[in-house]
């Protein structure tokens, strides 16, 4: 009992990621990397009030999309105390990145909605440098919506899907649905020890049920198994006994492709004459073999039409050093292998 008490107040009192409010329009959220590199994001912020959330949903948003929504997001970071950029990002309802009407064709008669985490949302780029926006300018019939979430996963995109009004803020009646899908973001959808840490257990949580169906049960928060692993990633030497948790298995990619079929069953409910793809990006590096290769299996079991990013030798940095978000480079790069892979 005495081991545990101690380690319940190390979590508390021992965090790797800290989000400090300093003043009423900046925010600090810090981290240290796995190679032990200290990685400074400052946020500047203007707050606005969320006009298509009832009273009920706000709190739900907010394990939705941990990141609340600005209008107006001053972005500094800096790797060891090396400025790595200095980027403004104008935000809507639901955190979405807006994107100004002169970055698209202004007779563009379908939507173009790309769906992921930061690096969909553009962090450390410009609006017009963004995958959607890039895309949009070779796909001239279609509206780009840019549904990237800052530390999101498939399961912040499905529960924004199944709860949140999003359908209010798309102007076309058909189109295109893509998620932007990397390896590593499986680990949040399982709730890795990680990811539990870095997000404080802030997420939602899907899981299968009797009918081998994914169904949301709340928050990954609220687990018990969450707060463990979140005890152990805070106390050094325990998380070095433990340095990956849980350990993937096959069961896992079934979760995921159910997480696909929820998403595309929610999308296709709102937009029937829509496509509904993933795309299996390998831009990044694969972290566990052949994990790619049992989602593609998941979707064909599942009837989801997925498309390969596949990777690409480069002469050119395609990430910022250490911080690992797409840089220009990289957001070029991806835009021009998802044109050659979109049917």
């Amino acid at each position: 009992m005495k081991l545990y008490l101690l380690l319940f107040t190390l979590l508390f009192n021992s965090r790797v990621l800290h989000a400090v409010e300093l003043e009423s329009e900046a925010k600090i959220f810090n981290y240290v990397n796995s190679n032990n590199i200290r990685v400074e994001n400052i946020y500047y912020i203007t707050a606005i009030p969320h006009q298509i959330l009832s009273d009920q949903n706000q709190e739900l948003f907010s394990s939705i999309n941990p990141f609340e929504p600005f209008n107006h997001i001053h972005h500094i970071a800096k790797v060891n105390n090396q400025l790595i950029y200095d980027q403004t990002y104008e935000t809507a309802e639901l955190g979405l990145r807006t994107i100004s009407s002169d970055q698209y064709n202004p007779n563009a008669n379908k939507h173009l909605i790309i769906a992921g985490d930061s690096n969909t949302f553009g962090i450390g780029v410009k609006q017009e440098e963004t995958l959607p926006v890039l895309l949009s300018k070779k796909m001239t019939d279609y509206h780009p919506y840019n549904f990237g979430i800052r530390g999101g996963g498939p399961h912040n995109t499905l529960a924004m899907l199944e709860f949140m009004p999003w359908k209010n803020l798309i102007n076309e009646p058909a189109g295109i649905f893509i998620y932007n899908y990397y390896d590593f973001l499986i680990d949040r959808v399982i709730g890795s020890k990680d990811y539990l840490d870095w997000m404080k257990g802030n997420a939602p949580y899907y899981q299968l049920n009797s009918s081998d169906e994914v169904e949301y049960a709340g928050n990954f928060g609220d687990l018990i198994i969450s707060k463990i692993f979140m005890v152990i990633s805070s106390v050094k030497w325990l998380n070095s006994l433990f340095p990956v948790l849980p350990r993937h298995r096959y069961q896992h990619s079934i979760l995921l492709g159910k997480v696909f079929l929820k998403m595309q069953s929610e999308y296709k409910s709102k937009f029937p004459d829509g496509k509904f793809i993933v795309a299996i990006n390998y831009i990044f590096d694969e972290l566990v073999p052949n994990r790619l290769k049992e989602l593609e299996e998941e979707l064909k079991l599942n009837h989801i039409k997925f498309i390969i990013i596949p990777k690409q030798m480069q002469n050119i940095q395609i990430r910022y050093p250490e911080e690992n978000h797409l840089n220009v480079n990289g957001h070029k790069t991806e835009a021009e292998l998802f044109l050659k892979n979109l049917p």
